[in-house]
């Protein structure tokens, strides 16, 4: 079953030296996603290792998780095809 929704919310980005990007964002008041891209050399090209982190009072952790996932692969497969 598929639940359309949308939303948007205010993230806050910040590195952790030149190869990590971390963002922190907190949504509709209740759920606090933790962002974490870790770059590293691969080649002539760059591998990004995610780790997300989602901590909230509503059952909503897993349908989060597998959404952000499949997002993330699409653009980061655009991103790809940008070359």
């Amino acid at each position: 079953m598929f639940i359309p929704c949308s939303f948007t919310y205010f993230a806050t980005v910040g590195n952790e030296g030149n190869r990590k990007v971390i963002l922190k964002a907190t949504v509709m008041k209740f759920t606090k996603i933790d962002m974490v891209f870790q770059l590293k050399e691969k080649g002539k090209s760059c591998a990004i290792d995610e780790e997300i982190t989602i901590q909230s009072k509503l059952p909503i952790k897993s349908m989060l998780g597998k959404i952000l996932k499949k997002q993330h692969q699409q653009i980061f497969k655009n991103i790809e095809n940008l070359n």
